[in-house]
């Protein structure tokens, strides 16, 4: 590789903090949800306790791809290590979890490790809202 010595046209027109993903194939993601990306794929998809899906960020838009093949549509998603923090949906969070690392258990909902399937970090609790 060389040393440019032009412009690049090439450039994505992507905005800065959100990146677009494809969407998987018959998949529907809502805004403000957390995405995650199939490895066989590469398609984006809603956050499940699935071994397959890596984490990614939170949708920024509603896309519904659910008649279309993979990369019919995108969404943009703003990147997990660009968040300063999230809130999360729980059905039993307390004071006791202050401090202790959560897993995905869907798009919007985490649990202490060892409760859920796959145990995917989401991110450490920081606060606990009533």
């Amino acid at each position: 590789m060389s040393v440019s010595t032009a412009a690049r046209t090439d450039l994505p027109a992507v905005k800065i903090g959100w990146h677009r993903l494809p969407v998987g194939a018959a998949k529907t993601i809502y805004a403000g949800t957390f995405v995650g990306v199939l490895l066989s794929t590469g398609g984006a998809q809603m956050m499940t306790d699935t071994a397959s899906v890596v984490p990614f960020g939170i949708a920024r838009q509603t896309v519904d791809n659910s008649g279309g093949s993979l990369a019919d549509k995108y969404v943009e998603v703003q990147p997990i290590d660009e968040l300063e923090h999230v809130e999360f949906n729980t059905a039993s969070a307390g004071a006791t979890w202050l401090g202790k690392l959560v897993s995905f258990s869907d798009d919007n909902t985490v649990a202490l490790p060892a409760t859920t399937t796959n145990d995917i970090c989401a991110g450490r609790v920081v606060a606990v809202v009533s």
